[in-house]
C-alpha cells in the first residue's frame, strides 16, 4: 500500500503539470510538470486566480472549459495555444511561436473551500502541433510546383460553402 508520503513524491513527478482549479478558476493545488525544458514552475500559482494571470479572453476559454467539465461530469478534451501575450505580466516578446498544449479537464468528486474543482492536465504538444501544420501543407501542395492541390480546392470549397449555408456569407470562386 502506498502511503502519504509516498503518493506526494508520485504526484510531485508527473510528466505533465496538473492542477486543482476550482469553478471559480482559483488554482489550488499544482502537481508535477517540473520538466523546465517544456514548462514553468507552476507553484507560484496556487492562492491565485486565472484572471489574475491570463488575459481576459484566454481566461474566458479556461472559465468556460471548466464549467464544461463540471457541467458534463465527462472528460474534456482540448487543445489552446498560450503565449506570452496571453499571460499578465510577461512582456511582450519572447518565445516567437506560442505553445501549444492539449488539455484534459476531469470534474472531482469533492468540494474545496465550498467550491466545485476539477483536475487540469496540460501536456506541451507544440512539436505534434507543428508536424501536423506541416503534414497539413503537404497533403495541400503540389510537391514539384508547391502550388495548391486538388485536395486543398475541395476541403476549401467546402469550407466555404460551409460558411455560406450556416451564416449567409456571399463567397464566390476564381480560377485562373
Amino acid at each position: 500500500m502506498i502511503n502519504v508520503e509516498q503518493m506526494a513524491i508520485i504526484l510531485d513527478t508527473l510528466p505533465d503539470p496538473a492542477f486543482i482549479l476550482t469553478r471559480s478558476g482559483k488554482y489550488v493545488a499544482v502537481f508535477g510538470g517540473r520538466d523546465k525544458r517544456y514548462y514553468h514552475d507552476g507553484s507560484s500559482l496556487v492562492g491565485r486566480y486565472i484572471s489574475d494571470m491570463i488575459k481576459p479572453d484566454k481566461a474566458n476559454l479556461f472559465m468556460e472549459l471548466i464549467s464544461q467539465a463540471l457541467e458534463s461530469k465527462k472528460l474534456l478534451i482540448e487543445e489552446y495555444e498560450l503565449s506570452n501575450r496571453d499571460v499578465k505580466g510577461l512582456p511582450d516578446y519572447g518565445p516567437e511561436a506560442p505553445i501549444w498544449f492539449e488539455v484534459r479537464i476531469q470534474a472531482l468528486s469533492f468540494l474545496v473551500e465550498e467550491e466545485e474543482v476539477v483536475l487540469w492536465v496540460a501536456s506541451n504538444i507544440s512539436k505534434r502541433h507543428d508536424l501536423e501544420i506541416r503534414l497539413r501543407e503537404l497533403g495541400h501542395t503540389d510537391q514539384l510546383t508547391g502550388l495548391f492541390n486538388r485536395r486543398k480546392l475541395e476541403h476549401d470549397l467546402t469550407l466555404h460553402y460551409e460558411s455560406y449555408v450556416r451564416h449567409l456569407v456571399p463567397t464566390s470562386i476564381l480560377i485562373t
